[in-house]
Formats: C-alpha cells, structure tokens, sequence
C-alpha cells in the first residue's frame, strides 16, 4: 500500500499536466467542471473522473474534492478505492478554500483510517501539498473588464463625427486651416 501512494502521489504531482504521466487520460478539449457533474448524473463516471483529474492537475479546488471522492467510493474496473489517496485529495482541496463540507468530509475521512494508514498519510502530506496547484476554479478565470475604460469608448464611437467634403472622417480640423482660403 506504501508503494502504491508513493507511486501515485510522483505520477501525480508530475508538472506535465493532462497526459498518462500524472494518471490522467488525455481529453481532446478542455471539458470545464459542470461537464464532470453533468458526466457524474448520468453515470459516466470515468468520463467524470477524467474530466476532475484534469482540473484538478491545474489547481481547481472543486475537482480535488471530487477526485477524493472518487478515491473514497472507487470506479468499478478503474480506479481502486485508496482512503489515504482519498484523504490527501481532499486536504489539498480544502487548504486554500476553506468550507464545512469539505472540512466534515477530512474530519471524518480521518476517523475511519487504520493507524498506518493515518501515518501514511502524515507522511507524504506536506510533499502533496507542495507539488500540487490548489484554490483556483479553473473554468471561472477571466480577464477582468474595466467598465470605465469600455464606457469611455463606446461614448467615443456615438460622438458626432466631422466630415469633409470628400466624406473623409475627421476627429480635429485640418492642420493648415490658416492656408485654406475662406
């Protein structure tokens, strides 16, 4: 059991994210995670836990919780159930963002580990948290917009325009107005 957490726990803070190496299957896209919910209701659950790996490889807090889970229960024929592995998932999923529900789930995870497995998971806890990204929401990060800057140029575009007698569009008057003949 050692080896096997030691093993999983190098695939998967490996910095190559989204291929075999981290224990991922390769996606052909990026899938964000209510793709991953919708996948859980109707039971395609390795569909679902490819999807949470993936985010989770990037830092996605929601997706850790849900690998834990999936560690916790196990995929029939997929994934084994591992209740250190479970319990690091989940750790790492609260670290950043707090919550109860994440925070009762590690409570109780923790109670129902044999003593080794509790000293496991002591074990290989802080190298987790090290190597692995945690506290984003992954399909919830854009650039911000500066509402200021967007109003300032759509009341630039409604202004009334001068035009020439060429229909040339002009903001200014033209520079030699003094040698233009009136």
């Amino acid at each position: 059991m050692k080896y096997l957490i030691s093993i999983c726990l190098l695939a998967f803070a490996s910095n190559s994210y989204a291929d075999e190496e981290n224990g991922c299957r390769e996606l052909p896209g990026f899938f964000p995670y209510k793709a991953g919910i919708e996948a859980q209701k109707v039971d395609k659950h390795e569909e679902a836990f490819d999807i949470f790996c993936n985010l989770a490889m990037q830092g996605d807090y929601r997706s850790q919780f849900q690998l834990a889970k999936y560690f916790d229960n196990g995929i029939e024929n997929y994934i084994d159930v591992d209740p250190v592995f479970a319990l690091l998932w989940a750790d790492l999923s609260n670290y950043q963002v707090k919550s109860k529900k994440r925070t009762s789930y590690l409570e109780n995870a923790k109670n129902n580990l044999n003593e080794e497995e509790l000293r496991e998971f002591i074990r290989v806890r802080s190298k987790f948290l090290a190597r692995m990204p945690t506290g984003n929401r992954i399909d919830m990060q854009f650039e911000p917009l500066n509402l200021q800057e967007l109003y300032k140029e759509y009341q630039k575009s409604r202004e009334p325009v001068e035009y020439t007698g060429s229909r040339i569009k002009r903001d200014k008057p033209p520079l030699n107005i003094s040698s233009v003949a009136l």
